[in-house]
């Protein structure tokens, strides 16, 4: 069965309409809560990616786990799984002559993932504090070491570190090594 149908039966056996299943969901997430237009497209299999942040809000109003709604679910073999080799990365941005990062997941997805490299002494912009929406990043450094700033704390991550923080404190990246450092950042929901 495909996820869509999934929802609606675990809607059916709760014995709620889809009106008051997205009361639920308003209820859980106030003002960042899934639009009823969307969750209906959902419903009806309309809506081709669904973002996990709104399954997360579906399954809560539904009282269920993630595991719950997927167990029976078909999911796409591995001969569908995107491939994206290096030369065939679909952008990035380059923030000056020592610090740069490459989007490495297909665009389709709702969330991102990027490698960021910056060279000794290298930094990225600062990334101004925003106040919109919920929003997580997780970086896991690859090689070398950077100092993490954060909100107004800085962090000294070395290789195999991993450190996950909200989105919209302000935050850059310094190389403070005498090597290339390479990170991994995921970011979801995706946003620049």
């Amino acid at each position: 069965m495909k996820l869509h149908e999934k929802i609606r039966i675990l809607r059916k056996d709760a014995k709620i309409s889809l009106k008051e299943l997205h009361r639920r969901i308003v209820f859980h997430y106030g003002e960042h809560a899934l639009g009823y237009w969307t969750l209906s497209r959902i419903e009806l299999g309309k809506h081709e990616h669904v973002r996990l942040h709104s399954l997360e809000q579906i399954c809560t109003a539904l009282n269920v786990s993630i595991g719950d709604l997927y167990e029976g679910v078909e999911i796409d073999s591995p001969e569908n799984a995107p491939l994206i080799k290096r030369n065939q990365r679909r952008g990035g941005y380059t923030y000056n002559d020592k610090a740069k990062f490459d989007i490495i997941t297909p665009s389709n997805l709702d969330f991102w993932m990027v490698e960021l490299t910056i060279l000794p002494g290298g930094k990225t912009s600062p990334k101004k504090s925003t106040a919109e929406g919920i929003s997580v990043e997780t970086v896991y450094v690859v090689h070398g070491t950077i100092l993490c700033h954060i909100g107004n704390k800085n962090y000294e991550l070395k290789k195999g570190d991993t450190i996950t923080f909200d989105n919209h404190a302000s935050s850059y990246f310094k190389n403070t090594s005498n090597a290339k450092s390479v990170l991994l950042i995921y970011q979801n929901p995706k946003k620049i």
